[in-house]
């Protein structure tokens, strides 16, 4: 079996203390996610966090005001995604839900208070990030690791 490739990326949004999330459709899981998507064809990765960024949520980010700060391996059934992870905390524009199509709707949460809803990927992402103790993981149905 052929594995499909993606290198994904995705946004830790934070405005006092809150994450920004999106709540996934029922046709697309239903569940919350941070902001972020696949570069496409002839972009960086911060280019594309800059355009999905803006796509979904309606929020302008600048490429100087990203930090890199997790990447993770996500191995599923059928495909390998390569997750660069980034922060923010500088952004304009007003946030709303640009993609009604893939997400019922966007909204602030407090860190440590992620609703129950919350993608298994996004809440290990979130969970590095918060510890500050690794760069790398990797997160497939069967195993953890965290180097």
């Amino acid at each position: 079996m052929q594995l499909r490739r993606y290198t994904i990326v995705r946004l830790i949004l934070e405005d006092e203390g809150r994450i920004l999330l999106l709540r996934q459709t029922s046709r697309n899981g239903g569940k919350y996610t941070l902001v972020g998507g696949k570069v496409q064809v002839r972009e960086t990765p911060m280019q594309a966090l800059i355009r999905e960024t803006y796509e979904e949520s309606g929020a302008i980010i600048r490429e100087e005001d990203l930090e890199y700060v997790h990447y993770c391996y996500q191995r599923k059934s059928d495909m390998i995604n390569m997750i660069l992870v980034f922060r923010a905390t500088k952004w304009t524009g007003t946030i709303l839900n640009r993609e009604a199509h893939k997400f019922m709707h966007v909204a602030w949460f407090p860190k440590e208070e992620l609703p129950e809803k919350t993608t298994k990927a996004t809440r290990h992402i979130l969970q590095q990030v918060a510890f500050g103790s690794s760069k790398y993981s990797e997160f497939t149905a069967k195993r953890l690791v965290i180097l």
